[in-house]
């Protein structure tokens, strides 16, 4: 027959209802945090820092080099684009 285990020394009931119950707060916040974070308004303000901390320096000025080069690669889509366009035509 199995015995029947008791809780460790030390432990009882109430510590053990105690810490299920700190635990279940700590996943509550957690959870609401991890809400909070995957908002999509919360997701476009992330990705929209991110794009303009492509285009800008950290003293607010933008970056001259980053501009070019997307001026430089729409020029070369655009030139691709009627290249393409004046063979097939």
């Amino acid at each position: 027959m199995a015995k029947e285990s008791s809780p460790p020394a030390g432990r009882g009931i109430a510590e053990i209802e105690a810490e299920i119950a700190d635990a279940r707060a700590s996943l509550a916040g957690n959870l609401a945090a991890l809400r909070q974070q995957a908002a999509p308004k919360a997701v476009a303000q992330r990705q929209y820092a991110k794009a303009r901390g492509f285009f800008v320096d950290e003293y607010g000025g933008v970056r001259p080099e980053r501009i070019a080069g997307i001026v430089v690669a729409l020029a070369a889509v655009i030139v691709v684009r009627r290249l393409i366009r004046s063979r097939r035509g």
